[in-house]
């Protein structure tokens, strides 16, 4: 099978499994991956950082990207341009609104960085060697080629998949974290 279905139906599933989870169970499994994340040895240590910021159907990102501005970590967010996405530095959520995608985006680009000490990052699935496989658009994979740093996937444990399908141009994360588990 041609690699692009795969990924499609690879797609289509996890979808469907997320879709049949409840707002408050995300939530909650939301939390949980926070706490792993906090407790991370590379989270304490760093001061520059990329996340993404959430949808409600995606591992929550708000309520950590708050608490990395109070700690005074210089927090990155995406802005999506018509081909590309870049990342854009932000003091708060209030200096976002919703884009392309339906996503929360800097109003701004005032400054753009592609170093990192961490890198969140959202996908629709993973899978236990650590690819992923995202919405389809490019947006990330194109991102993730020009920047550096350390790449940890957020997402919830039924996002992990036996396998997800690959391509050359695809990164692997350096870890993922889920509310069940973190993989190295």
């Amino acid at each position: 099978m041609e690699i692009a279905k795969e990924k499609g139906e690879a797609r289509e599933k996890v979808w469907q499994v997320n879709s049949s989870h409840m707002a408050s169970e995300k939530t909650e499994k939301s939390r949980l991956i926070l706490e792993r994340v906090v407790a991370l040895n590379e989270y304490a240590k760093a001061k520059k950082i990329f996340a993404y910021v959430s949808r409600e159907d995606e591992a929550g990102t708000r309520e950590l990207i708050v608490r990395m501005l109070k700690e005074g970590k210089q927090v990155f967010v995406p802005k999506i341009y018509e081909k590309e996405m870049v990342a854009v530095r932000i003091g708060s959520l209030e200096e976002l609104k919703e884009g392309k995608f339906k996503v929360l985006q800097p109003t701004n680009a005032k400054e753009t960085s592609e170093e990192f000490d961490l890198i969140f990052i959202v996908g629709v699935g993973f899978d236990a060697k650590r690819n992923r496989i995202g919405g389809g658009f490019g947006y990330f994979d194109k991102f993730l080629v020009k920047v550096k740093g350390k790449k940890v996937a957020l997402a919830f444990d039924w996002q992990v998949v036996d396998k997800v399908p690959t391509e050359k141009h695809d990164v692997r994360m350096d870890k993922i974290i889920t509310d069940k588990r973190v993989i190295e």
